[in-house]
């Protein structure tokens, strides 16, 4: 009897780590998982993403999902088409259709996280413009000519290998499926959502996050809580040693070279064939909310205000800052629909001018 149980516990431990480093099966049972209102469907990010790691009660917020509404465009022209690459800031609140744009008659739309390249298409009969969008923490990183171009332009086939023997390459297939597995950059995460993602251990989620954080003071290491106590925030948000945070130090020559790095951006894709290219770098909630009571490094405006920035960049701050408190979900790293319909107003402002 014990090895039928060892037995069946080594299949279900092999079942699970090959699932789990399964792209194609995480996503669908994603899907499958969220779409489910009951104790069986996940409730990571029911709440909000930020609830979903630390499971503190006071944060269990319902948090709406929907699209952000059409606006109401001042001109029914088709002048542009839109090449956007964007975060969850932008693919989590807009469906990407056209009519969200100023001027716009198509949009080809491609994530930051996308694991295969998708190469863009450019409209011989209208103007094309690269929309670059990135939230502040992730910025410096990823707008850079390299981190765009191997999302947005066709990658070199690689290299053929050398046929060899049938039995030496089936064992080879066996070692890469084998490092594919054991290897996978984000099994611990697949793992943690496949066996405990579950709507029916959010209780005792809940009683062991109030024990950690009332009794001894412990919570997730990737999430703080304002001083205000209304707020949660990414810890690489907050904390001024990490590159992302809003209150890390950033000199004026580190402004320059960032202000360097997007002209460089715009450079090269302009002599691709787009006829715009505008950045917008959304900001971290924390620089907006001011719940820290601390100045921030104000990295996005002093790239606009550097003297060598001559490209586009749509910086909402300000009109964020105008009752922040209404424009982000308390228990969520993200803005709120209003958040996100300011940014696109000033978006289209943009669009109009060009």
């Amino acid at each position: 009897m014990r090895r039928i149980f060892a037995f069946v516990g080594l299949l279900f431990l092999a079942f699970v780590l090959i699932f789990g480093s399964s792209n194609e099966g995480m996503r669908l049972l994603s899907q499958r998982r969220y779409m489910r209102q009951d104790g069986w469907g996940a409730d990571k990010f029911t709440f909000g993403d930020l609830y979903g790691l630390t499971y503190i009660k006071p944060f269990k917020m319902p948090r709406d999902t929907s699209f952000v509404a059409l606006p109401v465009l001042e001109t029914d022209s088709v002048k542009y088409k839109m090449h956007i690459i964007g975060d969850s800031y932008l693919y989590s609140f807009f469906s990407m259709d056209p009519r969200y744009f100023e001027k716009t008659g198509a949009v080809q739309f491609v994530r930051w996280s996308t694991p295969k390249a998708i190469p863009y298409q450019l409209a011989t009969d209208k103007k094309n413009i690269l929309l670059i969008e990135c939230v502040e923490r992730n910025f410096r990183q990823l707008m850079q000519v390299q981190e765009i171009r191997n999302r947005i332009e066709a990658q070199p086939a690689a290299k053929a290998i050398e046929k060899s023997s049938s039995r030496f390459a089936f064992l080879s297939q066996i070692n890469a499926r084998v490092k594919e597995t054991l290897y996978h950059p984000t099994l611990e995460n697949n793992l943690e959502f496949l066996l405990f993602n579950l709507g029916i251990w959010a209780p005792f989620k809940e009683l062991k996050s109030a024990l950690n954080f009332y009794v001894f003071g412990r919570l997730d290491n990737d999430v703080r809580v304002s001083k205000n106590w209304k707020q949660l925030y990414l810890t690489q948000t907050v904390d001024p040693e990490k590159v992302g945070s809003s209150f890390y130090p950033t000199s004026d020559e580190e402004v320059a070279a960032y202000v360097a790095q997007l002209t460089e951006v715009e450079t090269y894709f302009k002599s691709k064939g787009f006829d715009h290219v505008i950045f917008s770098i959304i900001p971290n909630p924390v620089g907006v909310l001011n719940t820290e009571n601390k100045p921030t490094n104000q990295i996005i405006s002093r790239i606009t205000k550097n003297p060598a920035w001559k490209g586009i960049l749509v910086d909402p701050t300000l009109r964020l800052q105008k009752n922040a408190k209404d424009n982000f979900f308390p228990s969520d790293s993200h803005w709120n629909q209003r958040g996100a319909a300011i940014w696109l107003g000033q978006l289209n402002e943009t669009l109009r001018t060009l």
